[in-house]
């Protein structure tokens, strides 16, 4: 997966936005925003991270 394409940059810093999982309720995705971080590569870490455990199915 390209990392890349998914850090944004605003005013305030760098935000990222990713799926986190699905509504039991509704069966829609479920989104979460992240940030700010004052570098790219700070961002790029922390989503790496934050992925990782969505993957594994240990983030809360």
């Amino acid at each position: 997966m390209d990392f890349e394409k998914l850090i944004k940059k605003k005013k305030k810093g760098f935000y990222f936005r990713i799926d986190v999982g699905l509504n039991p309720a509704t069966g829609k995705r479920k989104q979460e925003s992240f940030g700010p971080f004052r570098t790219k590569t700070e961002a790029k870490k922390e989503l790496i991270k934050i992925k990782n455990a969505v993957d594994s199915h240990t983030y809360f």
